[in-house]
């Protein structure tokens, strides 16, 4: 069968389930027409519970999408402050670096560098 007469027999609905199943099988299309047929001919018990199971499901994936886009906004602002800590640490002990090879005073480099004497003195043995 070609296309169009796939979509006849699908309309004629003179197929029985095995060829139903099988033209479904073959053609999502088809599969997916199938399926929004059955959606409408179900009791009014059976298409209310559908249509809350749809609900659900959507609800989900809604709630789903944006608890991602929050966690990723959280996760990037986090790393963006991890980042800029890092950075201001680096300046510190760069500037601590300098004011060693300038011999300055261990008192002077804690107060201007807010490093403690033990993290100094690290810096110092890389010298």
């Amino acid at each position: 069968m070609d296309r169009i007469e796939k979509w006849l027999a699908f309309f004629a609905n003179k197929l029985d389930e095995s060829q139903k199943e099988e033209l479904a099988m073959k053609n999502t299309a088809i599969k997916d027409a199938m399926q929004a047929s059955d959606r409408y001919i179900m009791d009014d018990a059976a298409y209310r519970e559908y249509i809350a199971r749809e609900s659900a499901i959507w609800d989900y994936n809604s709630d789903l999408k944006a608890n991602l886009a929050e966690g990723f906004k959280q996760g990037l602002e986090q790393g963006r402050e991890q980042g800029r800590e890092q950075g201001e640490q680096k300046a510190r002990e760069t500037a601590a670096l300098d004011m060693l090879r300038d011999n300055m005073d261990i008192s002077l480099i804690m107060k201007y560098t807010s490093l403690s004497a033990e993290r100094i003195a690290e810096l110092a043995k890389e010298l």
